[in-house]
């Protein structure tokens, strides 16, 4: 009878709801004194053996057994079965875009592998996705125009490429990386591509005007 006047005072519903201190500790009880099962433990509180289930798994995660500790409220016994829904919601880092900014100008250095540094100083943060595309609209708010005026055939801009591109000799098969160089004069539509190191390499090509 008190089985039954349970489940109508209850109802199937109390399987979504957080369970009431007295509850708890009647699962408790009825657990460890009685050796019930879930399905015995979930009729006797109105609650389904899942329930039930998840919250014996979480008590004994968090070291609770019967009778609880004296001086555990229901809020802190709450809170110690389900850290993770009741604490404060996570404060995520932004990142540092203007160092961002200039680490992408160094060598080899991707947007994947500043995301990777985030992530490990900040384990809580952003997905690299949002990362992107957040540094994407940061950059885009930059004003990167300069006015220059250039009389052609006058100045030779000169720049290395940032790779290195292997060098093979012909007689001894050695290999050998040498770094490029673009060399262009102002509004010439054809530049130099020297190599330096082992050997001079000249190529010439059209650039992009």
């Amino acid at each position: 009878i008190t089985v039954a006047l349970s489940k109508i005072f209850f109802g199937d519903h109390m399987a979504n709801c957080r369970l009431s201190m007295r509850k708890i500790t009647e699962a408790l009880r009825l657990h460890h004194e009685c050796n019930r099962s879930h399905r015995e433990i979930a009729s006797a509180i109105g609650a389904s053996p899942t329930t039930v289930s998840q919250y014996l798994r979480r008590a004994r995660e968090a070291g609770i057994g019967y009778p609880p500790p004296a001086d555990l409220d229901e809020t802190a016994l709450e809170s110690r079965l389900f850290p993770s829904v009741l604490s404060a919601e996570v404060v995520r880092s932004e990142p540092d875009w203007a160092w961002v900014h200039r680490e992408l100008r160094k060598k080899s250095v991707t947007l994947d592998l500043l995301w990777q540094e985030y992530k490990a100083d900040h384990p809580e943060g952003f997905r690299y996705s949002w990362f992107c595309e957040h540094y994407r609209q940061w950059a885009g708010k930059l004003s990167v125009s300069m006015r220059q005026t250039h009389t052609p055939g006058e100045k030779l801009f000169v720049d290395y490429a940032g790779q290195t591109i292997p060098i093979i000799d012909g007689a001894t098969g050695e290999i050998a990386s040498a770094p490029t160089l673009w060399l262009t004069l102002v509004l010439n539509l054809f530049g130099f591509q020297p190599g330096t190191g082992f050997k001079p390499v000249l190529k010439a090509g059209p650039l992009l005007p």
